[in-house]
């Protein structure tokens, strides 16, 4: 009996220090070389994802269509010639010189140079705007891929975490059911009791392995997405709200939990922080000016076009008179301009003038529409996340007092004070409370890395001097400065 007494007090001691773990500040671990970086994670996304990589080559192809537009500035310069023989028949010009057989070839060159082509203007100003909207485009896609791979790495950081809940939950409930057979043993309690630590443990056992696959499910989803083999296996580094909170680990944020008007200035700060750097708007921004640059250019359909072009065109003959002579033409020089002047068309121009005008029209429409839109969202957003943070405050708690719970009822078990009915109680509060500390930490996370994409920056990525800027205003405006 004394050996098993010994198993039980080890028991009892690993148990206390599980729950020190489980009380801890944050959900934070020591940090070590080897370990994958959250920073690390998503750079290794922006290099080596294949579809980012498709929308990149994507871009540098509308970018030539910039550079080509722009070539109908430049002078052109070609060539062009001919040579044919003839025998036995006088043909065109040899019919002058009676010439009935040899060879004749005609060469020319020509200088073309565009002066005003409102056309090509237009079409090369569309063009740069488009580029540039394109470029936006660009820049969205980049933070949809951003908060992808940060969201699939904290998707692994929260089944991890979960998973250690569970493997706490069955530790305790292996200790129990130890307990419960010794006391089986000296006749203080049934085989029932036995038996009901049996059926939770079993239960335990299935929930790790359930949840053992969703954390290779998120690795896989991560691995994915920075295009590494499927199965690779690496230690990840976790997240610590009063480090990677963004404008949530400002000294003034209990002020922001507590108070509404400072919590309006926080989302008013952060709308302005939005708007201000929205592809989506940058992108309709340059669609809309390309919009107008093609009305302008329906407008200017009475304005002329000119062209100047000069060239040189040399016939030569060469004759096979059998004594070996030949003979060539003179150099023909030209220089020329010409004007093209589009007055009328049937009406088109006007009803297309009218049209491009319907067109801008519905552009500005959607811009506000788009503008209105994510300053709702994140406003919206910022309101979840005040929430969410007073959400995990009050979702630790609960967890030390349901720890601190359960060993005051596990003591009173051991000393047959209560039944096993109180004790499998405060071992599934226990559980519950720490699982939902869990998910509430990692939601706030989730929802953080989405207002950061929502108003174009992440922390993470940007130097700590401009973060600290950004803080120090949303308190200079939290303090009435």
């Amino acid at each position: 009996m004394k050996h098993f007494n010994t198993s039980i007090e080890q028991k009892f001691l690993r148990i206390l220090f599980l729950l020190t773990l489980a009380f801890s500040a944050e959900p934070a671990f020591g940090q070590n070389d080897s370990m994958l970086k959250f920073v690390d994670a998503v750079n290794q996304a922006l290099e080596d994802n294949n579809g980012f990589a498709a929308q990149s080559a994507s871009l540098e192809a509308k970018e030539k269509d910039v550079k080509i537009a722009r070539a109908n500035f430049l002078p052109s310069l070609g060539f062009q010639g001919s040579y044919y023989v003839a025998e036995g028949e006088k043909i065109n010009d040899w019919d002058r010189m009676g010439l009935s057989s040899g060879t004749k070839g005609v060469l020319s060159g020509a200088i073309y140079q565009m002066i005003y082509n409102e056309q090509y203007f237009a079409n090369h100003r569309i063009q740069k705007e488009l580029y540039a909207s394109q470029q936006e485009q660009f820049r969205n896609a980049r933070y949809q891929l951003i908060a992808s791979t940060g969201q699939a790495y904290i998707g692994v950081l929260v089944a991890e975490a979960v998973l250690d809940v569970m493997r706490i939950d069955q530790e305790l409930t292996m200790t129990n059911l130890e307990a419960a057979s010794y006391r089986e043993e000296v006749g203080s309690t049934s085989e029932q009791e036995v038996l009901r630590w049996k059926t939770k443990l079993y239960k335990a056992d299935q929930n790790i392995a359930g949840q053992k696959a969703s954390v290779r499910v998120n690795r896989i989803a991560l691995n994915q997405l920075r295009n590494q083999p499927e199965e690779k296996t690496e230690e990840l580094e976790r997240l610590i709200v009063e480090e990677d909170g963004f404008v949530f680990k400002s000294n003034l944020v209990d002020q922001v939990l507590l108070d509404e008007s400072k919590a309006k200035i926080l989302r008013d700060y952060l709308v302005e922080i939005g708007l201000g750097n929205s592809p989506l708007l940058g992108s309709m921004d340059a669609q809309i000016a390309a919009q107008e640059r093609q009305l302008k250019s329906d407008k200017r359909w009475l304005i002329p076009s000119f062209d100047l072009m000069v060239g040189g065109d040399d016939q030569f003959m060469v004759v096979d008179a059998g004594d070996g002579e030949s003979q060539s033409g003179d150099l023909f020089w030209f220089a020329g301009a010409k004007m093209s002047w589009n007055v009328f068309r049937g009406g088109s121009n006007i009803s297309t003038v009218k049209q491009q005008k319907i067109v801008s029209q519905e552009l500005q429409f959607q811009r506000a529409e788009v503008n209105s839109s994510q300053e709702k969202a994140i406003r919206s957003q910022a309101s979840m996340l005040i929430a969410d943070l007073k959400n995990v405050r009050l979702a630790k708690e609960q967890a030390n007092v349901a720890g601190r719970n359960y060993i005051m009822v596990y003591d009173a078990y051991l000393l047959g004070e209560v039944t096993v009915l109180a004790l499998l109680d405060a071992q599934e509060q226990k559980f519950i409370a720490d699982y939902s500390s869990v998910v509430a930490y990692y939601t706030f996370l989730l929802d953080l890395l989405s207002l950061e994409e929502m108003i174009g920056y992440f922390p993470f990525l940007e130097p700590q001097e401009k973060e600290a800027q950004i803080i120090a205003e949303l308190e200079r405006r939290i303090a009435g400065e």
